[in-house]
Parts: structure tokens; C-alpha cells; sequence
């Protein structure tokens, strides 16, 4: 098993998430692992997008690049992280420990480096 198989599967085996999924910088799905509902494209389309906005703020306003980006709505989370190859991008439902996934989230990324 490869190593984005490996952690997609740790982040989707968590509890209350619907899905993980580790795409390239320009949103195209390198490994996913999401509920049948949940379209993987889009989330990678989206988080990767978010992510480099994010950065390119953080770079305007002199801070370094964003670890985790969370955008918490009504009907669950998105938790988005980077480095330079990948991005991470884990659907949650509103109750999953917040805690928990941002640790996962980034032993995700290290793993990936």
C-alpha cells in the first residue's frame, strides 16, 4: 500500500469523517477515500483552491503559510492543509473533534513529505 493510500484511509476511519482526499496543487485527486454522497472531485477542486488563496493572502499580509485552513458551516466541516506537493482535504461532519483531525491532518501531511 502506498503512502497516500495509507493516509487517506487513517484520515477516513475517523470518526464523524466523510471523507479525505489528497489531491496536487492544481486539484487533480491523487488518492480518496469518501462516502458514496460526497463528490471527491469537487473537494479537491475546492480545497486546493482555498488553499492557495489562503496562501497568497498569508503572503500579502507577511504571515507564513497557512498550516490548516477550517471553514465550519451548518451541515459539517472542511478541514484543508498543504505542503508542496499535495493537498489534504477532509470533509467532517459539525461534531468530530476538531482536535483530533488537525493532529491527524497534519501527521497526514508529514507522512507525505
Amino acid at each position: 500500500m502506498n503512502a497516500f493510500r495509507v493516509a487517506v484511509e487513517s484520515l477516513a476511519m475517523l470518526p464523524g469523517v466523510r471523507g479525505a482526499v489528497i489531491a496536487a496543487p492544481d486539484g487533480v485527486i491523487i488518492d480518496c477515500v469518501v462516502h458514496t454522497d460526497v463528490r471527491a472531485d469537487a473537494l479537491a477542486a475546492f480545497g486546493s483552491s482555498v488553499l492557495a488563496l489562503a496562501g497568497a493572502v498569508a503572503a500579502a499580509t507577511s504571515l507564513a503559510r497557512p498550516r490548516c485552513v477550517a471553514i465550519d458551516a451548518e451541515a459539517g466541516r472542511l478541514y484543508l492543509a498543504r505542503n508542496d506537493d499535495v493537498a489534504i482535504v477532509v470533509l467532517a461532519e459539525p461534531r468530530t473533534s476538531t482536535g483530533r483531525l488537525r493532529i491527524a491532518l497534519r501527521q497526514a501531511l508529514e507522512s507525505l513529505a
